[in-house]
């Protein structure tokens, strides 16, 4: 699904029609995505690597429905989107999905996540930080340890070292000077 203010790119589906039909026997299809403004200017990317169950437990953001596609049997079997949820429905998704079901990763960018005033993500994230950690007790793991903690880290330790081995070194130096400085590079 996507949110009505966020994009696909051109060619999304026929690049998911392709994965899909030469990797049956996957269920999640995902790439990577842009943040775009409400002119469609691309801001930023966020870009991911293969698909691990305990990365999306210890660190969240693996991956994005903005850019991802599931088949329509995995969702019959695991269940569609629960309710009770305001902000992580998502999460919750990619959680219950990733119990049981195979991920394929792709390098190519699938959509757009709009950056504007309006936006759930500007006004209710602190609901979703609750809903986050409600997702989390849900499946047995504490985000309040010290173990979660030290495996958070691992976990993104892990995650660059894979941006790395997949050759997005610009990105992983992009970001350290982003988080160091506290400001983006052209």
């Amino acid at each position: 699904w996507q949110n009505s203010d966020d994009v696909y790119l051109p060619n999304f589906f026929d690049k998911v029609a392709k994965l899909y039909k030469d990797h049956l026997e996957y269920d999640v299809f995902f790439g990577n995505m842009y943040f775009i403004d409400s002119e469609d200017n691309i801001l930023d990317e966020l870009r991911f690597v293969p698909f691990s169950y305990k990365r999306l437990i210890y660190e969240g953001t693996v991956l994005v429905n903005q850019s991802s596609f599931f088949s329509k049997k995995a969702i019959e079997e695991i269940g569609f989107l629960r309710e009770k949820f305001n902000f992580t429905m998502d999460y919750d998704l990619w959680l219950r999905l990733g119990k049981e079901k195979k991920f394929l990763f792709t390098k190519d960018f699938f959509g757009a996540f709009r950056l504007h005033d309006k936006s759930k993500t500007s006004n209710i994230s602190h609901i979703g930080n609750n809903e986050h950690q409600q997702c989390l007790l849900e499946v047995g793991v504490n985000p309040f340890s010290f173990r979660f903690k030290v495996l958070r880290l691992i976990y993104l330790i892990e995650r660059i070292f894979l941006y790395l081995l997949q050759g997005d070194i610009a990105y992983v130096l992009h970001a350290i000077i982003r988080k160091l400085t506290g400001k983006n590079l052209p």
